[in-house]
């Protein structure tokens, strides 16, 4: 065990939960993506994640719509902060004390362990994973993430693995883009200037289907799916502005391709559980 998270119920003191985890990216929201769920009506579907960087834990909110506090300290959206033992994070309806045993995170369970378990459930299946890019309008440029890769870089040196060496506000090393099994994460580099749907980054960001992204004088789409109908299956795409802030009554009012997008859950429910299926097969030859 490297993090342990006691959530405490603020509606009813009596209620409590303990969760540990060893992965160094932690996400907790109302979505059934996040890894730590919590049923609120002012939770934000990806309301703040928790994850390991530079040999400490950090805390960012990510831009939800009632906030995050830490030991009372109302944070700043998508700015990092220092978590230590024995803090308190506050969101709407619930206290959550974090504690760790200073064990740095299994990378192991994070990335190669997701990558060869989705692996086998595809070769199984017979199907072929989809592989984000990045493509920008005029489609001089395409870069698609590689799956055995968790860590990519962008910029204008040759040494990164996506050039754009006909932009000269890119710095040599511009941005970097973390995947995991939560996603695809944007990071700028130093002083680089990177905007994602007109919002200028300070701190990582999460990508998700359709995204704009900026960087220095180019612009690029990002691309979660290959194919575009497949992004009617997402849970996952919230609206640009906020990452998953609407409540649930206003899912009608919403445009049509997001109120699909909540249709579409069931199928997503559907397809995992054939996956599940397919996988416990396999463990059962292997036995």
């Amino acid at each position: 065990m490297t993090v342990k998270l006691i959530i405490r119920s603020l509606e009813d003191g009596k209620n409590q939960q303990e969760f540990e985890f060893e992965q160094s990216l932690i996400s907790c929201g109302r979505s059934r993506s996040c890894l730590v769920s919590l049923e609120h009506e002012g939770i934000s579907r990806r309301h703040f994640i928790i994850k390991y960087e530079e040999n400490k834990y950090i805390l960012v909110d990510e831009n939800s719509h009632h906030g995050t506090s830490l030991d009372g300290r109302v944070l700043s959206p998508s700015v990092s902060y220092t978590l230590l033992a024995n803090h308190h994070i506050q969101v709407p309806g619930f206290l959550i004390e974090f504690s760790h045993n200073a064990k740095p995170p299994c990378l192991e369970k994070t990335s190669v362990v997701a990558r060869k378990l989705m692996g086998q459930i595809f070769n199984q299946s017979q199907l072929v994973p989809d592989r984000p890019y990045l493509e920008d309008e005029a489609k001089i440029y395409r870069f698609t993430f590689d799956i055995e890769k968790p860590l990519m870089l962008l910029g204008a040196s040759s040494l990164c693995d996506f050039v754009i060496d006909q932009d000269n506000t890119i710095y040599p090393q511009h941005s970097s883009f973390i995947r995991d099994i939560n996603g695809v994460r944007i990071i700028p580099i130093g002083q680089a200037k990177i905007s994602v749907n007109g919002h200028v980054l300070q701190d990582a960001k999460a990508l998700y289907h359709g995204d704009i992204i900026i960087i220095g004088s180019s612009k690029l789409i990002f691309h979660e799916y290959s194919n575009d109908d497949k992004a009617l299956l997402s849970i996952k795409s919230p609206p640009p502005q906020d990452i998953g802030s609407e409540p649930e009554s206003a899912l009608p009012n919403t445009p049509k391709s997001r109120w699909w997008l909540k249709r579409g859950d069931a199928v997503f429910r559907g397809l995992f559980v054939l996956a599940l299926v397919g996988l416990s097969v396999a463990l059962f030859k292997l036995a």
